[in-house]
């Protein structure tokens, strides 16, 4: 899969998603840890998050940080999808942009509901966050 050949072993990264509807939504997650084969379990990363913003209105952002009790199952590395958060709380599917099988599940190990339901992706883009002294760098991945 094209997203596993590029994204894996590149360190922390956040992805963006924009979704098909009537309205123009984004949505996506930060992940700390990275992406990486594992064969299917879980990574810890306290520091996840999944966010949306509908409309390009940043007054409405809404942001969903995994809860404390389930940091240790903030992640799940599969290969057979794109993306996994949670429980999933976010699972971007491999042909998220063929079908409607990507989807936000009810609120599991993330603190809010994003959105709820099966979506199709038009389009992602991924970002490795380098960190450095003070400041952060991005580098487009996909």
């Amino acid at each position: 899969m094209a997203f596993h050949r590029r994204c894996n072993d590149q360190g922390a990264c956040i992805i963006v998603a924009k979704i098909a509807g009537k309205n123009e939504r984004l949505v996506g997650g930060y992940n700390p840890i990275g992406w990486f084969d594992s064969g299917g379990q879980y990574s810890a990363a306290p520091d996840a998050f999944l966010f949306s913003i509908e409309n390009k209105d940043l007054n409405n952002a809404k942001i969903s940080r995994v809860l404390p009790y389930y940091a240790s199952k903030a992640i799940f590395q599969e290969a057979s999808c794109t993306v996994n958060f949670g429980a999933p709380d976010l699972l971007i599917s491999s042909h998220c942009n063929k079908n409607i099988s990507s989807f936000f599940n009810t609120t599991s190990f993330y603190e809010y509901n994003i959105i709820i339901g099966n979506f199709k992706v038009i389009d992602y883009e991924v970002f490795q966050i380098i960190k450095k002294e003070n400041s952060r760098e991005r580098r487009r991945l996909t």
